[in-house]
């Protein structure tokens, strides 16, 4: 029986302080059910999906930041899990040979990306919302 679901995931990615966690939990999810699910949906064009454009508009900014240059993801491979607002997926940095892992959920629009920098996993989470929560201001 799988201890792992989506709505799990989406509250480790909203409540953990630790992306270490969140992404741990993915792995388990994908694990468990398989990472090209019955009930998935590709997605064709990723960057013509209304929905990714912003996603993969703000990692690209987020990753050029890191690695001070601009960055071009080219292999992009999307899945959209039926009723659930929840997209995984994964592309490649031109230049890279490791992966960038993502998931992002629609509803709450947040999401987290993984890569690799060095030999390093590199993780962030991203929302596409402005947020007033004081616990995640950051002082100027």
């Amino acid at each position: 029986m799988s201890t792992c679901s989506i709505t799990g995931l989406k509250q480790q990615l909203i409540k953990s302080k630790e992306l270490n966690t969140v992404w741990n939990y993915f792995f388990d999810l994908m694990k468990e059910t398989g990472s090209l699910r019955k009930d998935n949906t590709t997605i064709p064009k990723p960057k013509e999906e209304d929905t990714l454009i912003a996603v993969l508009t703000i990692i690209e900014n987020i990753v050029g930041q890191k690695l001070d240059r601009k960055v071009t993801f080219i292999n992009l491979m999307f899945n959209k899990v039926s009723d659930s607002h929840f997209y995984h997926g994964f592309c490649m940095i031109k230049g890279f040979s490791q992966p960038l892992s993502i998931f992002y959920f629609l509803d709450v629009e947040m999401g987290s990306f993984l890569y690799n920098k060095n030999g390093r996993s590199e993780m962030f989470r991203f929302s596409l919302t402005t947020t007033t929560d004081p616990n995640t201001l950051i002082k100027h």
